[in-house]
This record gives C-alpha cells, structure tokens and sequence, in this order.
C-alpha cells in the first residue's frame, strides 16, 4: 500500500488552480463574491472538473496548471444538480 506522501506526490501534478471574475449585476455575485479562486482537477488531457459556484457567471477564467502556465478556456459545462462544471482548456495537454 502506498503511503499518504507518495499518493500525495503522484497526484499532485492534476491539481490546478482557478481564478474566476463575475460582473456585479450576476445574481450569484451578491451572496458569492465578484472574485472567487478555488481548484480542480484534470480529468483528461484538456478538461478540468471543479465546483460550479467557482465559474458561475463568469466573465473571466484563469487556469493554472501545476507548473504555474495559464491555461486558455475553451469551454464551460455547469451541473446545476451536481454542483459540478467541466472546465475544456485549449494548448498542451495536462500532466
């Protein structure tokens, strides 16, 4: 069995970070903020899943990916039910 810092290790390089900005007049900007970071995971080569109040009504998106790159976004696909959102990013692939 693998210790807690190998698993650690191993996944880290699917982790990125987001950095989202939503205009003030979108309903979730009084409750959530009009600035909001988080992270998510690759579930692929060009796709991110995270929490969908991090993207909800933004009008910019930045993706980091492990290695500090901004990514550029391709796409977004929110799961109101889920709370979940599919993140596609354009460019090399993730780790």
């Amino acid at each position: 069995m693998d210790s807690p810092v190998v698993v650690a290790r191993r996944t880290a390089p699917s982790i990125v970070f987001l950095r989202s900005e939503i205009p003030a007049q979108h309903p979730s900007a009084l409750v959530l903020g009009e600035e909001r970071m988080g992270t998510g995971v690759a579930v692929g080569p060009h796709h991110v899943l995270t929490a969908h109040y991090l993207v909800l009504g933004a009008s910019k998106l930045e993706v980091s990916g492990p290695e500090g790159r901004g990514r550029t976004v391709s796409a977004t696909a929110l799961d109101h039910e889920s709370g979940l959102a599919l993140i596609g990013l354009d460019g090399p692939p993730l780790p």
